[in-house]
């Protein structure tokens, strides 16, 4: 599985390596 972020629609709150760490992580970007 490939997980994907689509930079225009993320509003950056953080919620998704809180949920899953192994798999997002948070950059300056």
């Amino acid at each position: 599985m490939k997980a994907f972020v689509d930079k225009d629609t993320c509003i950056g709150c953080g919620l998704c390596p809180s949920i899953c760490p192994d798999v997002f992580a948070m950059d300056d970007d």
